[in-house]
């Protein structure tokens, strides 16, 4: 599915929007950028409390990171009602 410029602003403005109400109640949001020899290490060695996936799409990320972070509660947000519904609401 491709998107125009208008909901590819909104879904930044959105995703702006959320992080910034985080940063007001004390918490940080960080662009995990990882290479692929070491794509799903990361997450056990900096002991991941909690995941926030912002933008989530259908959920691939949070698919994928579950089995490395079970203990985590993995939260995923998605601004496009589209793309959430594709994915099955999971």
């Amino acid at each position: 599915m491709k998107t125009n410029c208008t909901e590819r602003s909104f879904a930044q403005r959105a995703k702006g929007a959320i992080r910034a109400d985080l940063r007001l109640v004390g918490i940080e949001v960080k662009r995990a950028r990882a290479s692929n020899a070491n794509r799903f290490v990361w997450p056990q060695r900096n002991r991941i409390q909690t995941v926030i996936d912002i933008g989530a799409n259908t959920g691939q990320f949070a698919a994928n990171i579950h089995g490395l972070t079970s203990h985590a509660p993995i939260y995923g947000l998605e601004p496009r009602p589209d793309y959430y519904l594709a994915g099955g609401a999971q």
